[in-house]
């Protein structure tokens, strides 16, 4: 247990210094995809969502196929489509979540797109949010 409250308190740290800091920084790793559980996996997919309500992102993560892909993403209000009936990635209802998994959106293709949670190499928080939103 105090491992875990260690790898958890070193996450938060890494995560406020990111934030405050407005640095380019490769996280620490502490959870593997290979032993990562259910519930750590849960904890990134939020913190993940969490910073990128915020912030914008560059996401290194291995697809399906076995291809490695790099994502610059957001989940910032100004960034994402307006919600249309034909498009139901832009609607907010209530859906069951995959905590694997975590629909964002892809700032070059300008397009929703999602990465699985245990397969992210790193997670970069980066300056670039076009001119919009929040500096």
């Amino acid at each position: 247990m105090a491992k875990l409250c260690e790898r958890l308190l070193a996450l938060i740290m890494i995560g406020i210094d990111m934030m405050t800091e407005h640095r380019n920084v490769e996280p620490e790793v502490v959870w593997t995809s290979a032993d990562m559980s259910d519930s750590q996996c849960r904890y990134k997919w939020e913190e993940y969502k969490r910073l990128l309500e915020d912030r914008c992102a560059s996401v290194t993560f291995t697809k399906l196929n076995g291809e490695e892909r790099v994502m610059r993403c957001t989940l910032q209000e100004w960034a994402l489509p307006r919600a249309t009936k034909t498009d139901p990635m832009s609607q907010k209802k209530v859906r069951e979540l995959n905590h694997e998994v975590l629909s964002v959106w892809d700032l070059d293709a300008n397009a929703w797109r999602s990465f699985r949670i245990r397969n992210v190499q790193s997670f970069i928080m980066v300056e670039d949010n076009l001119g919009y939103g929040n500096d």
